[in-house]
């Protein structure tokens, strides 16, 4: 009996220390490193060094309505009345959206990239997948608004991890205008589930329950928590979904039911055939442009001018944009950043703050003109040798 007794003993610990390191291992993802990220972009034909130089570009910190810091780094354009904020994928930094910054400049929009808690330079211990995220939208939100006075809009843009944050966000900030979603889940419980089985071989029961348990325990939340699908209903802003049909990750009926859960008229879903998980710009960016591009004019966010057809510049062959792609990225990331501290609203309050007007004033000095891609590649050469005093990321 005693020899039973213990058996079950070492089996209930066993358990409850593997369910602590799955916890871990979902508050605690595996990061890729800010620069690191900038180099990957770089290689893969996504980010043009020597255009990212050029643009006016401003660093800020943002804070979080949880107390810590967001950076951010904000490319205006002048004159322009609306900006697009972009929010990036599990695991990944801001960099991940500096391939859109060529196209929403060229239709008049500012773009704000910013990394989410717990990745890059930003502050947060753990990620929460949506959670607490879309509280940090909206304090971005909010920032951005005010550098754009009266009148002016907010979009976000946002993939995988970051495409559920603006569906959650939009759901509970009536001021973004529209949502642009590329392969977002549609319940996080049902990833976490997915993962126990394919990753680690293992059964549903006992260990989500334990697992999810402990994640309450630690960051106050459970998966089932995170579900855009059910706040889909409520999203009053306009709604393109792009997913892949050979996604592996989430699978492309997530889409499909987030789709139909959305107001009538609301929404959109395109789905590239045969684009894995996040993978529809890589397979064909033409196409991707061209139905951001229909999405916006359908709903009046930009102007329906043949001259407003999105070029899309070809990606490089990744070879030719690996030379000093390190040094790069510590260039493009400012140590020096403005900080920006929000106004004081009940963190736990479910009501919607107004527009935001002039709280924040706008940046002191014009930007200047921004060059075109083909005029960059002309002028591109070998970035300087020495770096900034950017402080290496976590």
């Amino acid at each position: 009996m005693l020899i039973f007794l213990s058996l079950i003993g070492g089996l209930i610990i066993a358990l409850g220390l593997f369910s602590a390191y799955l916890c871990w291992r979902a508050l605690h993802p595996r990061v890729i490193p800010l620069l690191k990220t900038y180099q990957i972009e770089v290689e893969h034909g996504r980010l043009d060094e020597h255009a990212y130089r050029t643009w006016p570009k401003q660093e800020v910190k943002i804070r979080s309505p949880w107390g810590y810091y967001l950076a951010a780094t904000y490319f205006p354009q002048p004159g322009a009345k609306r900006t697009l904020i972009f929010a990036h994928g599990h695991g990944y930094s801001r960099f991940g959206g500096a391939k859109v910054i060529p196209f929403f400049h060229r239709h008049g929009f500012n773009v704000l990239l910013f990394d989410q808690r717990g990745h890059g330079l930003s502050g947060g211990s753990t990620c929460t997948y949506g959670y607490y995220e879309r509280y940090d939208l909206k304090a971005l939100t909010t920032w951005a608004l005010a550098q754009l006075g009266p009148g002016g809009i907010v979009g976000t843009l946002g993939e995988s991890l970051g495409a559920a944050t603006c569906l959650l966000h939009a759901a509970l900030d009536p001021r973004v205008a529209f949502v642009i979603a590329d392969s977002p889940y549609a319940r996080l419980d049902d990833v976490f589930k997915r993962r126990l089985h394919e990753d680690y071989h293992l059964p549903e029961i006992p260990f989500y329950y334990t697992t999810t348990w402990l994640c309450r325990l630690i960051a106050g939340f459970m998966p089932h928590q995170v579900a855009p699908i059910d706040v889909m209903p409520s999203v009053q802003a306009p709604v393109l979904l792009i997913h892949g049909s050979a996604d592996a990750l989430i699978p492309v009926e997530t889409a499909q039911e987030l789709y139909h859960a959305a107001p009538e008229g609301k929404c959109i879903l395109y789905i590239a055939e045969g684009a894995e998980h996040v993978g529809v710009f890589d397979l064909n960016p033409t196409a991707y442009f061209d139905h951001i591009t229909a999405f916006l004019r359908r709903f009046g966010f930009i102007e329906p001018s043949p001259e407003h057809t999105a070029p899309v510049t070809a990606p490089a062959h990744p070879r030719r944009r690996r030379r000093n792609a390190q040094t790069s990225g510590q260039e493009a990331v400012s140590s020096n950043a403005q900080r920006w501290e929000p106004s004081d609203q009940p963190l736990s309050s479910p009501i919607q703050e107004p527009r935001a007007q002039d709280d924040v004033p706008p940046p002191s000095s014009e930007p200047e003109k921004l060059e075109t891609p083909a005029a960059a590649r002309r002028k591109r050469g070998r970035p300087p040798k020495t770096a900034s005093n950017l402080p290496h990321p976590r």
